[in-house]
């Protein structure tokens, strides 16, 4: 006895399943880079400025998609790299109120020599007045909280309209 069923068109499948996967890969390209510009307007407040260079620096660049990986390079740098790779990871930056770390100092010689607490004082301006260390990284730690379920989501739309 018949049950009713009727086997699928498998063309009509194939073309489904295609064109579910040609709107998969943009969208999730999309949605990474999205979550790239999202990581930066969050942590540009949080960047130590001195000169202002560095926060001026932040750029998203567009995703590539190479084979099965999609990338998107982020970050600060550029002609600041050298101060970026300094304060991201200084618990001090934006803090030190031009005040390097104290710091035990011999000065004299012999019976004479003792040991004194110094505090290096930094130029006016060349110090930064704001911002944190883990400019970058917090951001980034609190963007991937909800990365998967913003990804759950996005999928969902992508299947509910067969990837157009």
């Amino acid at each position: 006895m018949p049950s009713g069923i009727e086997p699928p068109d498998m063309r009509q499948v194939t073309q489904r399943l295609q064109a579910l996967e040609t709107g998969l890969v943009p969208a999730l390209a999309q949605a990474l880079y999205t979550r790239a510009q999202r990581v930066m307007s969050r942590s540009r407040p949080l960047v130590p400025v001195a000169h202002g260079a560095l926060r001026g620096s932040g750029l998203v660049y567009p995703p590539v998609i190479e084979g099965n990986e999609i990338s998107v390079l982020f970050g600060y740098g550029g002609q600041a790299v050298q101060y970026a790779a300094a304060v991201h990871s200084n618990p001090r930056a934006g803090r030190t109120g031009g005040f390097g770390p104290d710091r035990w100092v011999m000065r004299g010689r012999g019976a004479r020599a003792e040991l004194v607490l110094t505090r290096r004082r930094y130029p006016e301006g060349s110090y930064a007045t704001s911002g944190q260390w883990h400019f970058l990284s917090d951001p980034m730690r609190e963007v991937q909280r909800t990365y998967l379920q913003d990804v759950a989501m996005m999928m969902r739309e992508v299947l509910r309209h067969g990837g157009h």
